[in-house]
């Protein structure tokens, strides 16, 4: 996604849940992991680039470690804004996430971030909550990496109707919308534009490839495969035409008084919550975007 890249480029919030996420207060951060001790990717690492009309602005790598697990790493700098994280990620064998660690920096501070399963138990930690629920969704981190988050469009793709249940709560589906063929260094290659619904409040726009698997995210600042950089802008024309102009919040929903989310209940600090403002309780923004009946989306 603009993978979920606006969200990720903001160090923002990621998707919400169906399940209470009941967080408890967060340990005191004792700093970001430096640069220095970030992992540094082979030579034969899968690299994606991060670049805008202006020009590239950052890379990310992905690879795998010689004990199985999926390693992840994202270099950048953006007016002066820098980036560098880690991630490590090991999936279970049904392909959701089983354990899950984030070190760097972004411009909001330390990115660090733990998740793990253990017990039917899910736990998570983060520089700003932590929590527990039980295990049976898929992992939405709150930071991480961009291009981690490709298994995850890859289950949704494949799942149909049916959708996926998200951690700490949400629910996920994904739509279909038109194909495009594009030309790259091997020659012509179909991708297809898909939205998926649960993330943010507005259907999250992400490019497939002819296999319906994660290829590219293309927006105002975009992800994509080195080898088809220079094609950014046919991806963005189409795009711009196509994304449909239905929002997942009714009207008003944004200046409205809503009531407190089932959610999180149990720790939101906010007397009253509303879509213009953040709750300090982690991830209270993605909770109030989902729960209140009012503002769900027709399906």
């Amino acid at each position: 996604m603009r993978l979920f890249l606006i969200a990720a480029l903001l160090a923002s919030v990621a998707p919400t849940a169906v399940s209470a996420h009941e967080a408890t207060p967060a340990a005191a951060p004792s700093g970001p992991v430096p640069k220095e001790q970030l992992l540094t990717p082979p030579a034969d690492a899968v690299k994606y680039v991060v670049v805008s009309e202006a020009g590239q602005h950052g890379t990310q790598w992905r690879w795998q470690l010689p004990d199985g697990r999926t390693a992840y790493r994202w270099s950048q700098e953006l007016r002066g804004w820098i980036t560098e994280m880690d991630q490590v990620t090991r999936f279970a064998p049904g392909g959701t996430i089983e354990a899950l660690t984030v070190r760097g920096v972004t411009l909001s501070g330390d990115a660090a971030e733990e998740y793990r399963v253990a017990n039917g138990r899910a736990t998570w930690k983060t520089a700003t909550d932590s929590g527990e629920a039980a295990a049976g969704g898929w992992y939405i981190p709150a930071g991480g990496i961009g291009i981690a988050n490709a298994p995850l469009i890859d289950a949704l793709a494949a799942a149909g109707d049916a959708g996926i249940d998200f951690l700490p709560s949400g629910k996920g589906r994904m739509r279909f919308g038109p194909t495009q063929v594009i030309e790259g260094a091997g020659g012509p290659k179909t991708v297809q534009l898909a939205f998926i619904s649960g993330i943010l409040p507005s259907p999250l726009p992400v490019w497939l490839d002819e296999n319906k698997r994660y290829f590219a995210d293309i927006s105002f600042i975009s992800v994509i495969r080195r080898d088809m950089k220079g094609r950014c802008g046919s991806f963005a024309m189409r795009r711009k035409r196509r994304r449909p102009t239905r929002s997942l919040v009714s009207p008003g929903a944004f200046s409205r008084p809503l009531p407190r989310p089932r959610c999180c209940s149990t720790m939101c600090s906010c007397s009253t919550p509303t879509r213009a403002s953040f709750c300090p309780a982690a991830r209270c923004w993605r909770a109030m975007a989902r729960s209140p009946p009012s503002v769900r989306p027709d399906r």
